[in-house]
């Protein structure tokens, strides 16, 4: 099933388009994809960029940076094998009570077939490792660029202004100017992640599980052979702004996670290659 564009970007020339798309499935994942088109001069669809469906799919399940919290004391930790005990009392499930299920459950997520939904008898091999993007619409998120011009004093540019903001669009918050701060694509998708990609290059730069989706993974796991079950997961659409917040400006991403249950979830994506989780809510 197509997907309407969800997002174009019109901040200068060339402009690009960017289309999700998915393929329904029975017994198994939708296949999701995520492709960036240029658009030609009389504003029809141009080349393909790229597709991070087909980029991701050449990345081994091990090298990607797919993260969640509370597995390891404070902060943002790596969703593996590693944390199989902490992972097993977040699951909650009688699905995945011995280790194996416990490590099948996680390296599915990751993008191994561990269900073998291909039937081909192998459970080792990789599968589509980017689910639908169903009711999430994409936020493409460049350098901080809001205005600091105002009328009188009630509007958020004098807001901006006396605190400083100007500096926060100056300085080096990902180790080089912020003015060249790498330009990331926000998706969230039925995998129970929330995925950022290089919005110049197309690669997936990290995938954040929030934790009040730990408990929803499980389902995933069918008792049939060869079946898995399709869930919604990060469905709700990220908001992104920058906001002033204990003494210093940051750019924050807000996600809801739509029909894939009652939560919102906050991360600080200041620099979008290093973020940090704020605070979940159900």
């Amino acid at each position: 099933r197509d997907r309407d564009v969800t997002g174009v970007q019109t901040c200068a020339l060339p402009i690009y388009t960017y289309q999700s798309t998915f393929s329904y499935a029975k017994n198994k994942q939708w296949e999701g994809s995520l492709k960036k088109y240029q658009l030609n001069p009389d504003g029809t669809v141009g080349s393909l960029q790229w597709d991070a469906a087909t980029l991701l799919n050449s990345k081994s399940p091990s090298s990607r940076n797919l993260w969640t919290v509370g597995i390891s004391g404070t902060g943002i930790s790596n969703f593996s094998t590693t944390y199989r005990s902490e992972l097993k009392n977040l699951f909650s499930s009688s699905l995945v009570s011995s280790d194996t299920q416990v490590d099948n459950l996680i390296n599915f997520v990751r993008g191994i077939d561990t269900y073998d939904q291909n039937s081909d008898g192998n459970t080792t091999d990789t599968r589509w490792k980017l689910n639908d993007i169903y009711h999430s619409q994409i936020s493409i998120v460049g350098p901080p660029s809001s205005t600091v011009s105002y009328d009188n004093i009630y509007q958020d540019g004098y807001y901006r202004t006396v605190n400083n903001y100007s500096n926060f669009i100056n300085s080096n918050v990902c180790g080089s100017s912020c003015a060249n701060r790498q330009e990331i694509i926000l998706a969230g998708s039925n995998a129970g992640i929330l995925h950022a990609f290089n919005s110049t290059t197309g690669e997936e730069i990290w995938g954040f599980i929030p934790p009040s989706m730990l408990n929803k993974l499980p389902n995933i796991i069918s008792s049939t052979a060869n079946v898995t079950n399709s869930i919604y997961g990060v469905d709700g659409s990220p908001v992104v702004k920058d906001i002033y917040y204990n003494g210093s400006w940051k750019t924050i991403a807000l996600t809801g996670l739509g029909r894939g249950g009652n939560s919102y979830f906050a991360l600080d994506i200041t620099n979008p290659y290093s973020p940090s989780h704020l605070f979940t809510i159900e």
